[in-house]
């Protein structure tokens, strides 16, 4: 299921206005309603942080919302190589392990130097980017998404 649907859905499930959900998630209505109406709008535009309140205030799995696999139940990972590490110390350390500077990373994916600056400096920089930000950073890093989401699945809890 696309995640308009699932959000769609699941509102409608809990008997909420659309108002109910984009009041509780700090969107405007035009913002919330895309998110019903494309099918990609979820992953494409708002910041992660929302999609985490959007998730709670609907009672939904962000991992299922966004299309993605618990890499931990699937035993593709062990979360516990990555606990403990903030994000964005993670993230300096796999892009020095690729012996990539801050510039030819920042080129690689199309953004300015000062925005790898800011991403390995601030702890919740990535909260304020989208998924489809964070699902290209995971792969250019080899890093499983679900590591920078910094979101814990609810079936094994990692």
């Amino acid at each position: 299921m696309k995640p308009d649907e699932i959000i769609r859905r699941q509102r409608l499930a809990l008997g909420l206005s659309k108002k109910d959900v984009y009041e509780a998630i700090g969107l405007t209505a035009s913002e919330y309603v895309d998110m019903e109406e494309f099918p990609s709008e979820a992953i494409l535009v708002p910041p992660l942080a929302v999609l985490k309140k959007l998730c709670k205030v609907l009672n939904v799995d962000l991992l299922e919302l966004i299309g993605e696999k618990c890499q931990c139940c699937q035993g593709k990972i062990q979360h516990l190589e990555y606990s403990g590490q903030p994000r964005h110390l993670l993230l300096a350390r796999r892009r020095e392990e690729r012996g990539l500077s801050r510039k030819d990373f920042a080129e690689q994916l199309g953004f300015e130097e000062w925005v790898f600056v800011e991403m390995e400096q601030k702890e919740d920089f990535l909260e304020q980017r989208t998924v489809d930000f964070i699902r290209k950073l995971a792969r250019k890093l080899a890093l499983p998404v679900q590591v920078l989401l910094a979101y814990p699945c609810p079936k094994c809890k990692q």
